[in-house]
């Protein structure tokens, strides 16, 4: 009943528009676990839920646009920094964006809400995307410029897809950039180089992925650290396994989830700091 009359009240609201629809999705997710294995909290419970609105529309002159709210409620669960995160004091956090497309692009409209292309520790206010051909190109803005630091005015990414070959770089103003380079071998294997300004970092990955099993082993000129990831997908069960290797360290975790479907899923993980969760997620 309740969908019926949202739909009706969409539907009158929206009498007059050429093309408009409004969309209603949600999740949720609940389990138990232990963070950072450090025997002092014990087993914890968690649990979120969210709720997203789109409404999409188009103009007599064939301008897309739209705008989106998430409205989302309960915890983070952080294992590795082994804590259990509100939402807020309400309990309640909004996430919304405004957008117009058309011949000349996306114009996307979230304040504080659009990362940095290069750097998500920042974030900023207005988004252009505009495609061509094989070549896209992505520009970031923040409307505050005289109060921000580097990398908090503005980000640029450009990026090139033709097969086998695939090139992206990323930048900021603060001058910080990065460089990937891509080579599909075959329809399951793709080799890519990463190179990151800020530390001098240089990343050799290589994937292989067959629908069924994945793996990509990657291997970094810093520190000489190494990660290697492994996959299996058979029907709703996925399994998945990572390790990595540096000066600091051992790490891994193991995951495994079983998809029950209609929306319901089985999930847990486990890892190298001895925490672990078991949970539903749920999709509607």
């Amino acid at each position: 009943m309740k969908k019926i009359l949202l739909a009706s009240a969409a539907s009158f609201a929206f009498a007059g528009a050429a093309a408009a629809d409004i969309t209603f999705s949600g999740s949720a997710n609940v389990g138990f676990g232990e963070l950072l294995g450090d025997g002092e909290t014990g087993v914890e419970m968690f649990q979120n839920i969210s709720v997203t609105t789109t409404m999409t529309g188009e103009s007599d002159t064939g301008l897309a646009f739209g705008a989106s709210i998430t409205f989302r409620n309960g915890d983070d669960l952080d294992l590795d920094a082994g804590d259990l995160e509100d939402s807020g004091a309400l309990g309640v956090i909004s996430f919304g964006n405004v957008f117009i497309s058309g011949d000349f692009g996306k114009l996307t409209f979230d304040r504080n809400g659009l990362d940095n292309l290069n750097d998500d520790t920042y974030t900023h206010d207005l988004q252009y995307d505009y495609s061509f051909g094989d070549v896209s190109v992505a520009l970031t803005y923040d409307l505050d410029p005289e109060t921000a630091a580097d990398g908090e005015e503005w980000s640029l990414k450009l990026a090139y897809s033709a097969d086998p070959f695939s090139a992206s770089i990323t930048t900021e103003d603060g001058g910080d950039f990065d460089l990937v380079l891509g080579y599909q071998i075959t329809s399951e294997i793709k080799l890519s180089v990463k190179h990151e300004s800020d530390n001098e970092e240089n990343t050799v990955t290589a994937a292989y992925d067959n629908g069924t099993f994945n793996a990509s082993l990657a291997v970094s000129d810093v520190a000489s650290e190494w990660d290697l990831e492994m996959g299996y997908k058979m029907d709703g069960l996925s399994l998945g396994a990572k390790y990595g290797d540096s000066d600091s360290g051992d790490d891994w975790n193991l995951s495994a989830s079983y998809d029950m479907g209609g929306g319901l899923t089985v999930k847990a993980l486990t890892n190298s700091d001895d925490s672990y969760y078991v949970g539903l997620a749920m999709s509607f």
